[in-house]
């Protein structure tokens, strides 16, 4: 009955890393992976403990699991620090909280802004971005949303950030890359084709590192799932759980093809890559299990604790892979102090190899 139970957590596992295409279900699958790991743990102890026929085998196949499901949840790592590294930070900055409703008097947006400008990380990835060069209030006589300007060429970097979405007064939102090192390519991908969000999507440049060489820089903000849309809902409790799974099930569908849009584009790149971005998606799903095929988590090679990304719920969402084969990582930190948007920074220290 052990062995039973054993195989259904196995396949629950298994199952989470699939695409919502070909398993409707693996998102839920993915979102109980922790508590699969603690059962796998369960059954391990049971197998060595009785020490049945082929137990041997089966423990190990129990302890595998163990151990995927732990690194990807827990780490512990010694930093170092090169003269010739880079540091890069992906951020999902929530619009830098505009509108009156996220803060007073812009006080958090400008404590927001005021961070960015103290950090002097040398690549930023920004998701949810906006920038605003008309926005005029009481509160706001100094135009504090002229954000490309402000921490951008202000502060010494050169800044890529293509409109996803341009609004009414002409504020634009979606994803930016500033860098302190010379753009030589950039590109923008969104993923209207796909039916996703305005602004959701892909950005691309290629950085030329002085005295090393030229790296692909890729920021992403897969699809998020939005519960309440404030559409009017039907009353029942049943009706609003269905309604919901399918919402959960949908955003799950348009992140499949978004991830393996952007698992082809990784391919196609000629330079060493780094991804920075939002996968609105556990690190127990199917985006970064594709992901981990082809590069290494930052926060797996040097993260510390448990990584969670977002301020309110247990989840680590917010991602930084790079290719392992041409990029060294220094160091990894994911900054739970900040909150100030409602996801934690994450930044990586990074070098060529020899």
């Amino acid at each position: 009955m052990i062995r039973f139970f054993g195989v259904v957590i196995l396949s629950f596992a298994l199952f989470a890393r699939l695409s919502e295409a070909v398993m409707p279900l693996a998102i839920f699958y993915s979102l109980i992976t922790p508590l699969l790991g603690i059962l796998f743990l369960g059954c391990f102890i049971y197998e060595v403990k009785n020490k049945q026929k082929g137990y041997l085998i089966i423990a190990l196949i129990y302890l595998t699991g163990v151990i995927s499901i732990l690194s990807a949840t827990l780490q512990y790592s010694i930093t170092s620090k090169t003269q010739k590294s880079f540091s890069v930070m992906s951020y999902n900055v929530s619009v830098f909280n505009v509108y009156a409703y996220l803060n007073h008097n812009y006080l958090e947006s400008k404590r927001l802004m005021n961070w960015i400008k103290q950090d002097k990380t040398d690549i930023y990835c920004f998701q949810e971005y906006y920038n605003c060069d008309t926005l005029m209030t009481k509160e706001n006589p100094d135009r504090l949303f002229t954000i490309n300007k402000k921490l951008g060429t202000e502060q010494g970097y050169q800044v890529y950030a293509p409109p996803f979405l341009t609004n009414h007064i002409g504020a634009t939102f979606g994803l930016a890359i500033f860098s302190k090192f010379p753009m030589v390519h950039t590109e923008m991908i969104d993923f209207k084709h796909l039916g996703g969000s305005t602004t959701n999507g892909i950005l691309i440049a290629d950085l030329k590192i002085p005295h090393q060489d030229t790296i692909r820089i890729i920021n992403c903000h897969l699809q998020s799932i939005i519960l309440d849309n404030g559409e009017p809902t039907k009353n029942t409790f049943i009706d609003k759980s269905i309604a919901s799974i399918q919402k959960i099930h949908k955003g799950a569908i348009l992140r499949s093809k978004q991830i393996d849009l952007l698992t082809e584009v990784i391919k196609k790149s000629p330079f060493p890559v780094v991804v920075c971005g939002d996968l609105n998606e556990s690190s127990y799903g199917y985006a970064y299990s594709q992901l981990q095929k082809l590069l290494t988590n930052g926060f797996e090679a040097k993260g510390n604790g448990f990584g969670f990304t977002l301020t309110a719920l247990p989840f680590r969402i917010d991602q930084l892979f790079f290719d392992d084969n041409r990029l060294k990582i220094e160091s990894f930190e994911t900054n739970n102090s900040q909150k100030y948007s409602d996801h934690y920074p994450i930044s990586a220290r990074l070098s060529f190899k020899n």
